[in-house]
C-alpha cells in the first residue's frame, strides 16, 4: 500500500504533462506514450538498483532512516520548485522546462510528440523520481517489480491525463494537483523515520 502511494505521488508529473498535451490538442500517440513510460521506468530502476548499493554498506536500520529522509527531502524539493516558479523568472535547464512547460517538448513544433521528444519528457520526468528511487529502494523494495510498476503508472496517468486534458479543457484549478507529489512523500518519508 505504502510503495503505491509512494508510486502514485512521483507519477503525478506524468499526468499534469499528458493533461496540458490534451488540453492544448497536442497529439501523443501509444508508440511515444510507450517510449515515455519505458524511459521512466529504466531511470528509475537504476535509481533504485543505487539505493540497493548504499543498503549494502549501511545496517538496514539506517537504511530505512536515510530512505525516508530522502523522500521527505524529494518533497520538500518539490513543493520548493513550485514556489520559486512563482517568483522572478530565472533562465532554467531545458529538461526542468519541460515539466514546467510542456509544450517545449515539441521541439519541432510539428503538434505531435515524435522523434528523440518522448525520451526528453521521459527523462525530464524522471528527475524528480531519481531521488524517491533511491529511497524507495533503501525501505527494501525490489527494484524490477517497483520499475515495472511506476512504468504501468505512467503510462495509465499518460492515457488519463490526455483523456481528462481533450475532456475537460475548461477545468479550473487543475494546477493545485501539483502540490500534491510533495506533500505525499514528505509524509510518507517522515512516517518511515519515526516507524524505524
Amino acid at each position: 500500500m505504502m510503495l503505491a502511494i509512494i508510486i502514485i505521488a512521483i507519477s503525478i508529473d506524468s499526468f499534469l504533462i499528458a493533461f496540458t498535451y490534451g488540453l492544448r490538442g497536442l497529439t501523443l500517440p501509444w508508440s511515444e506514450m510507450l517510449k515515455i513510460s519505458i524511459t521512466v521506468g529504466a531511470v528509475f530502476g537504476i535509481s533504485m538498483l543505487i539505493g540497493d548499493v548504499l543498503s549494502s554498506i549501511v545496517s538496514i536500520q539506517s537504511a530505512e532512516m536515510v530512505g525516508g529522509f530522502i523522500l521527505a527531502m524529494v518533497g520538500v524539493i518539490l513543493l520548493t520548485t513550485l514556489v520559486e516558479k512563482k517568483k522572478k523568472k530565472q533562465k532554467i535547464p531545458f529538461l526542468i522546462k519541460i515539466l514546467k512547460k510542456p509544450m517545449e517538448a515539441d521541439i519541432d513544433h510539428s503538434g505531435k510528440i515524435n522523434g528523440i521528444e518522448p525520451f526528453l519528457i521521459g527523462i525530464a520526468l524522471s528527475l524528480d523520481s531519481f531521488g524517491a528511487g533511491i529511497g524507495v529502494s533503501m525501505l527494501g523494495a525490489s527494484p524490477f517489480i517497483t520499475s515495472l510498476l511506476v512504468m504501468a503508472i505512467t503510462s495509465l496517468f499518460l492515457i488519463i491525463g490526455v483523456y481528462v486534458g481533450k475532456t475537460f479543457a475548461n477545468i479550473s484549478g487543475i494546477k493545485k494537483v501539483s502540490i500534491l507529489p510533495g506533500f505525499l512523500l514528505i509524509i510518507i518519508g517522515i512516517w518511515k523515520m519515526v516507524i524505524v
